[in-house]
């Protein structure tokens, strides 16, 4: 693992506590470090031009960045947009006459070389909903939070407990994978890596 690497772990790791500390502490405001959650809202929105739920995701940036002016204790509420989001961007592809998302990057990580039988057509059309749902369950796990318990344990969950939950899942879906089609080619974890970053996202709807 290069410097970089171990910076950006360490980073991501640290964040999270010291916004916690921060808040808790009375020296850090909740809207400030939720700022970048914003920014991203505001890129993945950007990307669902053209999409039937465009105007729907302007309108919940919209409350979203209200609520938490009136009251920055709501700003977590951008990470559970982020989550619908996410969530939207897997859902369009299930739509008729659409290819799957996860099929989308199980195609580009296998190569043309390789076909792609009906079981794995299927089985990452569910996995695809799967992956949908997850992200559904973890925006309303956050607004439940931001309600129940105000900003500081919302901002905990959703800048380190739902990156971990997301982490764990890509750590056993292979495991299960392997289970669900044995037949299937596998790869190595840098040859996942290396083709996920030559992606063209952009490309995949």
């Amino acid at each position: 693992m290069g410097l970089r690497a171990i910076f950006s772990l360490g980073l991501a790791i640290a964040f999270p506590v010291v916004s916690l500390i921060g808040i808790r502490g009375g020296v850090a405001n909740p809207f400030w470090l939720a700022l970048p959650d914003a920014l991203i809202c505001l890129a993945l929105i950007q990307g669902l031009r053209g999409d039937s739920k465009y105007v729907f995701a302007l309108s919940g940036f919209a409350l979203t960045s209200i609520l938490s002016f009136i009251n920055s204790t709501n700003s977590p509420l951008f990470s559970a947009l982020i989550f619908a989001l996410i969530a939207r961007y897997f859902e369009r592809t299930l739509e008729p006459l659409q290819t799957p998302l996860i099929t989308q990057m199980a195609q580009r990580i296998r190569g043309p070389d390789l076909g792609f039988s009906e079981d794995a057509f299927n089985y990452t059309r569910k996995l695809t909903r799967i992956w949908s749902l997850f992200f559904v369950l973890l925006g309303v796990n956050q607004v439940i939070l931001v309600i129940a318990t105000g900003g500081t344990w919302a901002l905990m969950m959703g800048n380190s407990l739902a990156p971990a939950l997301i982490l764990i899942f890509l750590a056993f879906e292979p495991i299960y994978r392997r289970y669900r089609l044995p037949n299937e080619p596998r790869h190595a974890f840098r040859h996942f890596l290396t083709r996920l970053l030559e992606t063209d996202w952009k490309a995949m709807r």
